[in-house]
């Protein structure tokens, strides 16, 4: 019966009999058996899940699972973190200013980066820019560590205090919000625009208000005009994360209650606002987190609600602090 049953075994798995079989080939001829069995059964209850996994092309644990590994019809978002900072040491020149700093932040995550100035925060927008590189440690952005600039500019829409500083003061309005597309600081004859890069440059400059002036000269616009353009000249691409450092800096009243609407409404388009700042009265309504450095480390980080106190901002800044609200934004008053 032994010989039997190893002799069906031998003719399952496609093993010759010839005039019998060992022990050694009967071991064998089991646990290729088993591991057969084992194939058959686990394809019987994971081909639910592979359906799932080719409909969708994109695998998340929350979408398909149980013990029958039933498709729920829900596919998780992008998981890549806008930027993810690992252990890194990042240099200006010979100041060290970041030393093992770890920090992620997720698309759809409003975020604040608030701190005194030489806190790192300007370090932080040339990070995720790729205008610095860490010497020890990773940063990726999008999951990717490696990038082509003009390719990775177009995820971001980065509005800076640097970059109306440097542009260049003549440029036409209309030429501003054109640049946007070449990531430089003037249009140029060798640049050619098609007509529907032509049409979104107008459609932005329309939804902004700005087109009045697309002969004024940049120069010549006040300081709220000048950020508009630069917010436009971002927008062209439609990127997904908006990039704003300290976006009312020098603004009056009425230009800083445009900004809130302007910011809310690309909010509610689903773009991820990552916003730098050292003023809380910038912070709106939609921002949840809030990462307080200090001295190239983080200090505090989490809901701005619990990070945003009275003690953490008199630590943070080493004078004392008053802090209130009102209808949802936050004001810092001497303590």
């Amino acid at each position: 019966m032994f010989e039997a049953r190893g002799c069906w075994l031998a003719r399952t798995c496609g093993v010759k009999r010839t005039q019998g079989i060992s022990v050694g080939l009967l071991l064998m001829l089991l646990v290729k058996f088993s591991l057969v069995v084992y194939l058959v059964t686990c394809f019987n209850q994971d081909f639910e899940w592979l359906q799932c996994l080719i409909q969708t092309e994109e695998f998340s644990y929350h979408s398909c699972w149980s013990e029958s590994v039933k498709c729920s019809g829900t596919v998780m978002a992008d998981v890549n973190p806008i930027i993810k900072i690992t252990n890194a040491e990042v240099h200006r020149g010979r100041n060290c200013v970041f030393q093992n700093l770890s920090l992620a932040i997720n698309t759809g995550e409003n975020t604040a980066i608030v701190g005194p100035n030489g806190a790192g925060k300007t370090t932080f927008l040339k990070l995720l820019a790729r205008e610095l590189y860490p010497a020890k440690g990773e940063v990726s952005i999008l999951g990717n560590s490696v990038w082509h600039i003009s390719e990775l500019r177009k995820h971001f829409g980065v509005v800076s205090t640097d970059l109306q500083q440097n542009f260049r003061p003549h440029t036409p309005g209309h030429s501003v919000v054109l640049s946007g597309f070449f990531s430089s600081l003037n249009t140029f004859g060798h640049q050619k625009f098609s007509e529907a890069q032509l049409s979104i440059a107008e459609q932005v400059s329309n939804d902004l208000g700005i087109h009045q002036f697309r002969d004024t000269p940049f120069f010549k616009m006040s300081t709220g005009e000048q950020r508009r353009h630069l917010l436009a000249r971002s927008l062209v691409h439609d990127p997904s994360v908006l990039v704003l450092d300290e976006p009312t800096n020098g603004l009056d009243l009425a230009a800083q209650f445009q900004y809130f609407r302007t910011v809310s409404h690309l909010i509610s388009l689903g773009k991820t606002l990552v916003l730098v700042t050292h003023h809380l009265d910038e912070i709106p309504l939609e921002i949840s987190r809030v990462i307080l450095l200090k001295r190239g480390s983080i200090f505090a980080d989490g809901p701005k609600e619990l990070v945003l106190t009275q003690k953490n901002l008199s630590d943070l800044y080493e004078l004392p602090v008053n802090v209130s609200v009102s209808d949802g934004l936050f004001h810092a008053t001497p303590g």
